[in-house]
C-alpha cells in the first residue's frame, strides 16, 4: 500500500469570503473616488473619456496604409529544403525562407501540404508567414 508524501490543503471558506468582502470594498472605494474627483473638476488620463494621446498617435501609425506593405512575392519553403513528412527538423530551411524574404524587401513565405518539425522561428518585418489548409507547423 502507497501512503501520498504530499497534502493536499484547500484553503478556507473564511479565507475567500474575506478576500471577496475585501476585493468588493476595494471597488466601491475606487469608484466613490473617481466620481467624487470628476465633482470636483480633477483631470486626469483616467477620467477624461476618449483616446490617450499615446492611443491616437498608435493608431496613426498603425492605421497608415503604408505602415507594412508586404510586396507580392512568395517564397516556398520547400523550395530551400523544408521538408512536410513529420520527421524531418525543418527550422533552418524555414528560417532561411523567411531570411530571403526579409532580404528580397519582404513577401510571404507559404508551404506545401505536409506536417513540418520545426524549432523557433523568427519571422521578419514585412514577411507574411502563411500557413495554408494542410499545412501542420
Amino acid at each position: 500500500m502507497y501512503k501520498s508524501v504530499m497534502e493536499v490543503r484547500r484553503p478556507s471558506t473564511t479565507r475567500h469570503f474575506i478576500s471577496i468582502i475585501a476585493l468588493s470594498i476595494f471597488c466601491i472605494l475606487a469608484s466613490s473616488n473617481i466620481s467624487v474627483a470628476q465633482q470636483v473638476g480633477v483631470q486626469t488620463s483616467l477620467l477624461v473619456p476618449g483616446k490617450t494621446q499615446l492611443v491616437k498617435q498608435l493608431e496613426s501609425l498603425l492605421y497608415d496604409k503604408d505602415f507594412c506593405v508586404i510586396p507580392n512575392r512568395i517564397l516556398n519553403a520547400s523550395d530551400f529544403g523544408a521538408v512536410g513528412d513529420s520527421k524531418t527538423l525543418n527550422t533552418k530551411a524555414i528560417q532561411r525562407t523567411i531570411d530571403s524574404a526579409a532580404a528580397a524587401g519582404g513577401g510571404q513565405v507559404t508551404f506545401n501540404p505536409g506536417i513540418y518539425v520545426t524549432g523557433a522561428l523568427f519571422v521578419k518585418t514585412n514577411v507574411d508567414f502563411h500557413i495554408p489548409k494542410g499545412v501542420t507547423i
